[in-house]
């Protein structure tokens, strides 16, 4: 059997690697260097065969899930063929798929909420020292090295964060903040336990989102700590979780233009923002693209095309919803298996409410930022199917109650 300390080095290599070399961070994902972006396709395989080597032989596995794995591995290589769309992305989903289940079923839930929530902590806070100092000496910022993103936009790299060139908004590492928030916001969700909750990490987090100005980071948050008011009121953290939404919504509202319909959040709302109309088109398009192929999707190549096709002034190019993605892209099996895993991850039989919550949260933040191939996604969406397989393992060890 694989050692305890061997499931947490894993947990902690793929996570830095999610953070750090996914296609979801600035320099791998949309540099304007190919090389970099190439990178990441080839270390996604490796990752995967890595994981099959290490824990193939060393874990007991549910014959339901392998097949389960084999089933949707094989339906999207049916979406290449049938789209006669031969390229790298569709072997690079089999080997999340398959190798997302390894870690799963190797690794305990507890074990990797544990390592996610203080490896996102440690890179929050050094980036957001790094953020304020950029933020009250910009001219420090010109020291370090630049990037430049696929758009054509300048970031500085100052380690554990990147600064946009003409914009204060936190992104962290990732490619946009509205990638960054959905990190944060998994983090927060996974703080949520009466025993031992932990008011600092969660205020580091969300001060995190507040500085990314992401409308639906901004929207997530508000429901977040809604939540948690009311599912600690009758606990000894209710007056301090009181005081600091009232204190935070206080600092927002009196000296800041963030809450305003003017500010950098709401006016997105505005008809003219071209990140609401990118939002609008991806509901639209992401429709009509799962409904003209609903059993095995339309592929790359033939959904980008349409999406370019009907774009116009008010739908853009930019596909930002995760969820339809999946729906559109590989067809109703990927779908129904990643929102019905996440669902899972949050269910309580006894707490309906908070599972309708926390599943709205999650479906807001997915709403923000296509996330494509994203091991994060596929290993919770996993553990959502193991953890109400095995609810003694969801009540005790593995407790998430989310608000």
């Amino acid at each position: 059997m694989i050692t305890e300390e061997r499931k947490k080095i894993l947990s902690f290599i793929l996570i830095l690697y999610e953070m750090i070399f996914s296609s979801h961070t600035l320099i791998f994902g949309t540099n304007e260097n190919y090389f970099f972006v190439y990178t990441q396709y080839l270390v996604i395989p490796f990752v995967g065969i890595l994981s099959i080597i290490l824990l193939a032989k060393s874990t007991k596995y549910n014959l339901l899930s392998i097949l389960t794995a084999l089933f949707l591995s094989t339906t999207v290589l049916i979406t290449s063929l049938i789209n006669k769309d031969y390229d790298i992305r569709y072997f690079v989903e089999c080997c999340l798929m398959i190798s997302s289940l390894l870690f799963v079923s190797a690794v305990d839930f507890k074990i990797f909420k544990k390592i996610y929530i203080n490896v996102l902590y440690l890179l929050t806070v050094i980036g957001l020292i790094e953020w304020l100092i950029a933020t009250f000496f910009p001219d420090f910022v010109l020291l370090f090295p630049s990037v430049i993103n696929s758009a054509g936009n300048v970031f500085y790299c100052m380690g554990f964060v990147n600064i946009h060139s003409q914009s204060s908004r936190y992104y962290g590492l990732a490619r946009e903040p509205a990638v960054a928030i959905i990190y944060l916001m998994i983090a927060l969700l996974f703080l949520l336990e009466k025993k031992g909750f932990k008011i600092l990490k969660s205020l580091v987090f969300s001060f995190a989102i507040i500085v990314s100005y992401s409308t639906t980071g901004i929207i997530a948050l508000l429901c977040y700590w809604l939540g948690v008011l009311v599912y600690f009121r009758e606990t000894k953290y209710s007056k301090l979780i009181l005081f600091v939404m009232i204190l935070g919504l206080g600092y927002l509202i009196f000296n800041t233009n963030i809450l305003e319909l003017t500010g950098p959040v709401f006016n997105k709302f505005l008809s003219s923002n071209d990140s609401l109309n990118s939002r609008i088109g991806s509901f639209l398009i992401g429709f009509y693209l799962f409904f003209s192929s609903p059993f095995f999707g339309n592929g790359w190549a033939k959904a980008m095309s349409i999406i370019e096709q009907m774009s116009s002034n008010t739908l853009t190019t930019h596909f930002t919803n995760t969820i339809l993605y999946l729906f559109a892209w590989y067809g109703i099996f990927w779908g129904v298996f990643f929102t019905v895993g996440l669902f899972l991850l949050v269910y309580k039989k006894k707490c309906l409410a908070f599972t309708l919550g926390s599943y709205l949260i999650i479906l807001i933040i997915l709403s923000g930022s296509r996330l494509t191939y994203d091991f994060l996604l596929y290993i919770l969406s996993w553990y959502g199917y193991k953890l109400f397989c095995k609810p003694e393992l969801s009540a005790e060890e593995n407790k998430i109650i989310i608000a």
